[in-house]
């Protein structure tokens, strides 16, 4: 089992700029651990918008773009579900980072 014990996990984002639209070639979860603001989902192309706060979990599937934005500083603990063999790493951009066949799914058959 992977542990993390760094803090690496960790991500601080302030109100001045939040975290950009972006998606993933698997599901992230978000644990908010301090701080209040929106994490705004884009599922099968529809704009999904939720007030977070402590407590409170997100879970982004895999090509679904997401953003979030600080009301008030946010730390929150970011962690990948099952990463599928070839998925690339950090933030990827739609028009840049499409998967090659535009479909997820087929993406990683």
């Amino acid at each position: 089992m992977p542990l993390v014990k760094d803090g690496s996990n960790v991500v601080n984002v302030g109100t001045e700029k939040g975290v950009e639209r972006h998606f993933h070639d698997y599901d992230e979860h978000w644990y908010i651990i301090a701080g209040k603001g929106r994490a705004i989902v884009y599922e099968n192309g529809e704009r999904k918008e939720y007030r977070v706060e402590p407590g409170d979990i997100v879970i982004t599937y895999m090509g679904d773009e997401h953003e979030l934005v600080a009301d008030e500083p946010i730390s929150l603990i970011c962690f990948a579900g099952k990463i599928p063999k070839g998925a690339r790493q950090g933030h990827l951009h739609r028009g840049e980072d499409d998967p090659p066949s535009g479909d997820r799914l087929d993406y990683f058959a």
